[in-house]
């Protein structure tokens, strides 16, 4: 499985590389613009992101990708955990909502199981 993650924390690259080093080949973007780039040239399986990113805000990427019915699914793992984000972000076709601090990687690997082919 082809897994990007779009994320600034360089922590939570290392945390996710060691969770999913198992059922995935891990890419990871800073920022909207590198993720954009990896998206093209690898046509990931899935895609877990931040909704707080330097650049641009993630909503453009998810609005983006909601006008693509071939697009990988969409899983936020984020700090944001307001009720209205969570339902925006969904109505953008994220496919799982996962709040830093109380949700772990472990609970997104989960899920991730259930896209294995």
């Amino acid at each position: 499985m082809k897994i990007i993650l779009i994320e600034p924390d360089e922590y939570y690259h290392a945390q996710f590389a060691n969770h999913l080093a198992d059922i995935a080949e891990l890419a990871v973007a800073s920022n909207l613009s590198d993720a954009r780039e990896l998206i093209a040239e690898m046509t990931p399986d899935v895609i877990v992101l931040e909704l707080l990113l330097q650049d641009e805000p993630a909503y453009k990427l998810l609005e983006e990708m909601s006008q693509d019915r071939h697009s990988a699914p969409r899983i936020i793992f984020s700090k944001i955990y307001n009720p209205e984000d969570i339902r925006a972000a969904m109505n953008l076709g994220a496919s799982g909502y996962f709040v830093k601090g109380r949700d772990t990687i472990h609970d997104i690997k989960k899920l991730l199981l259930t896209y294995q082919k």
